[in-house]
């Protein structure tokens, strides 16, 4: 639909849809690169289900956010393929992949530099380690280098990971996080130990 060529301006986009469900997920994707004073406004707008306020918030959010700098459909659409591409590729059972923590940090920071995917380690849960070397975090404005998020999957029959650890300023910091992984044997009681034993397979 965004390569239509009749789609020239942020506000033909949105004007193309008429559904409020459609616009409803077009605001609730923004979650992830959002301030909180945004959200606010983004939760009460979904909550009215309001095509028309709904449809002048999106072009408002899009024209703020592009300034003087960028066109503000090239913008949307930029950011929404890496939406549906997270909604493909990271979802959680039914729930969009902008609702799930990896989603949620794939578009708050962009991809990493580094992806580290273990399934089947022994004894542990399966885990990614997200490397950034350089990232720019789009709900703050700030940059960070060499941040790392640490995800794991406690259901494994699904492909859902929860994130439980990063170094980055205002997210979840949990020095623990590697007994986290361990599936029950490894478990510690002491709260000042942060290392695991070693076993055969740890990375």
């Amino acid at each position: 639909t965004y390569d239509d060529e009749n789609i020239k301006t942020i506000e033909d986009f949105f004007n193309h849809f008429q559904s409020a469900d459609s616009l409803k997920q077009f605001i609730e994707c923004l979650w992830p690169i959002s301030s909180s004073s945004e959200r606010e406004w983004q939760q009460t707008q979904t909550k009215r289900k309001e095509p028309n306020f709904m449809r002048s918030y999106l072009v408002d959010y899009w024209v703020n956010h592009a300034a003087d700098t960028i066109n503000p459909l090239k913008l949307w659409i930029s950011y929404y393929k890496e939406v549906l591409e997270t909604n493909a590729l990271l979802k959680c059972g039914k729930q969009k992949g902008y609702y799930t923590d990896r989603g949620r940090v794939y578009l708050q920071y962009g991809k990493p530099d580094q992806r580290n995917q273990v399934s089947n380690e022994a004894d542990t849960y399966p885990y990614e380690i997200w490397q950034y070397y350089r990232i720019y975090d789009r709900r703050t404005k700030r940059f960070f280098t060499n941040k790392k998020f640490v995800f794991v999957n406690f259901a494994i029959a699904d492909d859902c990971y929860k994130l439980i650890h990063s170094n980055v300023m205002g997210e979840i910091n949990d020095e623990r996080w590697r007994f986290k992984l361990m599936n029950r044997t490894q478990q510690s009681t002491d709260l000042d130990q942060t290392k695991t034993n070693s076993h055969y397979g740890n990375n």
